[in-house]
C-alpha cells in the first residue's frame, strides 16, 4: 500500500525522529542487547498487558519498548532482529518496528496510562467491584475535562488507521493510553488488516473512553448518587466525540445508535448483536437521566 506522506498530520500521534528501526538497531548492536533485553522481562519494567501480550520497557532505552506473548515461558530464547514494514512512517501508535522471534517484538513507547479501569490477566477480565467506583467516577472526570482538542485528534488518528487497513481493539479501554500531561489519547497495539469495515469513528472513542466492557457492572454497584455522576461525565464525553466526528455537540441518543448500528454492519436485516442491545441501553440510560 502506498503512504501518502504529503498528508498533513499534526495530531496526538506525531512521531519523534529517533523513533525509528535504525535508531533501535544502532542500539542493538552498540551493546549486549540480549542480556539487556532479557533483563528487561521483570515485574519492575512491566508496562502494561493485554489478553495475549506484555509490556516492558527496554533497559538503558527510552525511546522502544518489548512486547512478549504472555503465555511463552522463554520469549527470548532465541533473538534475531528483523526490520517490520512501518505503514505509519510519520506516526506514533506504538506500532511495531522490529521482530526478535515468533514470540517477541520492539514497539515504539507511548506516553500514559491506559484507560479504563483494571488490567487483563489470564484472558479474563478481573471482575470490578464497588471499592473501584471512586476511582472509575474519578477516571470518568479526567476523561470529560479534557479539552475539545484532544477529541478531535484523537477522531484523526482513528480515521488515518482505518484509512491504511488497520484496527485497534477500542472494545478494550487498555488499548488508548490517557496522557495527562500533553492531554492526549494515544492508541497503541494496532493490527493490520485486509479490509476495515468498521468506518464510522462516532463510536469508537465513547466505547474506548467509557471503559465499555465494564461501565454496566459500575452501574449496576454504583448507588443513585455515583449513577448520576456517571451519567453526566459519560455525556460531556460522548458530546465531545460528538463534535469530533460531526462538527456539534449536540446529544443524540437515537442518531448515535443508528451510526452503531452500522458501525458494527447490524443493519438492514442483519442479525443484532448483544453488543447493539448493550450500548441502545447504555445511550438510553444516559440521555433519560441527565
Amino acid at each position: 500500500m502506498k503512504i501518502n506522506l504529503s498528508e498533513k498530520i499534526a495530531f496526538n500521534g506525531r512521531r519523534e525522529s529517533r523513533q525509528t528501526y535504525e535508531n533501535f538497531r544502532n542500539f542493538f548492536d552498540r551493546n549486549d542487547s540480549v542480556k539487556l533485553l532479557k533483563k528487561s522481562l521483570s515485574p519492575e519494567f512491566k508496562a502494561g498487558e493485554g489478553f495475549l501480550s506484555t509490556v516492558y520497557s527496554i533497559c538503558e532505552n527510552d525511546t522502544f519498548m518489548l512486547k512478549v506473548d504472555k503465555f511463552e515461558a522463554a520469549p527470548l530464547k532465541k533473538i534475531s532482529l528483523k526490520q517490520e514494514k512501518d505503514y505509519f512512517p510519520e506516526l506514533n501508535l506504538g506500532q511495531k518496528i522490529a521482530s526478535l522471534n515468533e514470540f517477541a517484538s520492539v514497539i515504539i513507547r507511548q506516553n500514559g496510562l491506559p484507560c479504563g479501569i483494571k488490567h487483563f490477566e489470564n484472558k479474563k477480565y478481573q471482575q470490578v467491584t464497588k471499592a473501584d467506583l471512586p476511582d472509575f467516577i474519578d477516571y470518568l472526570r479526567k476523561v470529560s475535562e479534557f479539552p475539545q482538542e484532544s477529541y478531535d485528534d484523537f477522531e484523526k488518528e482513528i480515521k488515518t488507521i482505518h484509512k491504511r487497513l488497520h484496527m485497534f481493539d477500542f472494545v478494550n479501554s487498555q488499548n488508548v493510553l490517557m496522557d495527562e500531561n500533553s492531554k492526549a489519547f494515544n492508541i497503541v497495539d494496532i493490527i493490520k488488516r485486509k479490509t476495515t469495515r468498521f468506518l464510522n469513528c462516532d463510536l469508537v472513542m465513547p466505547m474506548a473512553l467509557l471503559d465499555f466492557q465494564n461501565y454496566s457492572r459500575f452501574l449496576l454497584l454504583a448507588d443513585a448518587e455515583q449513577k448520576m455522576q456517571i451519567y453526566e461525565l459519560s455525556k460531556k464525553i460522548i458530546e465531545k466525540s460528538h463534535q469530533a466526528y460531526y462538527g456539534q455537540n449536540r446529544f443524540s441518543q437515537h442518531l448515535m445508535i443508528d451510526f452503531y448500528a452500522n458501525f458494527i454492519g447490524i443493519k438492514n436485516g442483519r442479525e443484532l448483536t448483544n453488543e447493539f442491545f448493550k450500548m441502545k441501553r447504555i445511550i438510553k440510560s444516559i440521555s433519560a437521566k441527565t
